[in-house]
């Protein structure tokens, strides 16, 4: 099975609310997810951008998915 993640730095909560390394917090969240179920993550998108709006990471998940480039996303949360 081809397994991705997805990850963002912005999501509801509130910009002064977010830790710095969120993203890697919950890349070890993820990880630690698929560890056990032994899956390995073929890759990984991210928005790291401080914005709202950023979405590129999504949409180049979404047109990978569309093109069955993989068979599942782990996300950690999604607010």
């Amino acid at each position: 099975m081809r397994c991705v993640s997805y990850t963002r730095y912005v999501s509801c909560l509130k910009e002064k609310d977010i830790p710095p390394d969120i993203i890697s917090r919950q890349n070890e969240r993820i990880e630690a997810y698929c560890r056990k179920r032994k899956w390995t993550i073929s890759k990984k998108y991210s928005d790291r951008e401080v914005n709202r709006k950023a979405e590129k990471a999504f949409n180049n998940l979404k047109e990978d998915g569309m093109i069955r480039k993989f068979d599942m996303v782990v996300i950690d949360s999604y607010y």
